[in-house]
């Protein structure tokens, strides 16, 4: 098998479930992530940044360590929308359903020079 290109897969041992461990997931995750040239972000319930990858800061302008913590909403989501993001935020908090949820949206955002995207 000579000449044969390295598989991309991760085909680490998985546990006796039968299931990858977290660490696995966590190391594909992180390599997804920042493979991608799309802004990958996710946040806690609180809606304050706790992932942020190298596309967004690219995207928005802000490093991971200065986007780290904040909030998402204060941070990238431009006044006017404020007020809707949060109400809708709030739903998501409480049901754990939501008009975004499984689905994929460009939405206008602010990058950190003020300008948006």
């Amino acid at each position: 098998m000579a000449n044969r290109p390295a598989d991309p897969v991760d085909r680490s041992p998985s546990t006796s479930e039968g299931t990858r461990s977290p660490a696995v997931d966590e190391r594909v995750f992180r390599a997804l992530a920042e493979a991608t040239h799309e802004a990958l972000l996710t946040i806690d319930p609180d809606g304050r940044i706790i992932f942020w990858n190298r596309a967004a800061e690219t995207i928005f302008g802000w490093s991971a360590n200065e986007a780290l913590g904040r909030d998402l909403h204060d941070l990238i989501v431009p006044l006017r929308f404020h007020a809707a993001h949060r109400a809708s935020f709030e739903v998501f908090r409480t049901t754990g359903t939501g008009g975004a949820v499984g689905k994929t949206f460009e939405l206008a955002a602010l990058r950190k020079d003020g300008s948006e995207s």
